[in-house]
């Protein structure tokens, strides 16, 4: 019998001291469910930016640039409800070491010492894995337009085949 009052007396103890906590602080979650979304259009989706034939001389110091190309990623059928606080793209891929903001050329690239840089429209570099400044979007279509140019990171090139590749993402901020 003194058994059974003193495991009662514990659990009615223990049950006690649980309540007794208290909270440190609050997490509140917040955020918006949109309706749908643009589209990126079907010439976006898999896009090829042609950066041209460079010749090695153009790149006589690190951080020398080839001429600039422009390219625009085609957004489709945006609702009125994403015009209001437009949307970013994030661009990731492989950058060069201790350089966000150089994408490294692809395996099965011949040449070396360069990357290849994409600027948006303001002119700002693009950091990989980061999201571009914002774009206003209209409804119904939009173009987002950046450009793109290799870049030296070593002094030493070798010439040959370039290629990178960069995956991006629309952000609704």
């Amino acid at each position: 019998m003194n058994k059974y009052l003193l495991i009662s007396a514990l659990c009615v103890g223990a049950s006690l001291v649980s309540s007794a906590q208290a909270y440190d602080g609050q997490v509140n979650f917040k955020g918006t469910i949109l309706d749908t979304a643009c589209t990126v259009d079907i010439n976006s989706k898999n896009l090829d930016v042609n950066l041209g034939r460079v010749a090695k001389t153009v790149f006589t110091s690190v951080g020398d640039v080839s001429t600039a190309m422009p390219f625009s990623l085609k957004l489709t059928g945006c609702p009125a409800a994403v015009t209001t606080d437009g949307a970013k793209i994030r661009f990731e891929g492989t950058t060069v070491a201790g350089k966000t903001d150089v994408l490294d050329l692809a395996s099965g690239s011949v040449a070396t010492g360069v990357g290849v840089q994409i600027k948006d429209n303001a002119g700002q570099k693009i950091v990989f894995g980061s999201d571009s400044s914002k774009y206003p979007l209209s409804e119904g279509a939009n173009s987002l337009d950046f450009t793109a140019y290799y870049i030296s990171t070593n002094t030493a090139i070798v010439s040959g085949s370039a290629n990178a590749v960069a995956n991006f993402t629309v952000v609704y901020p």
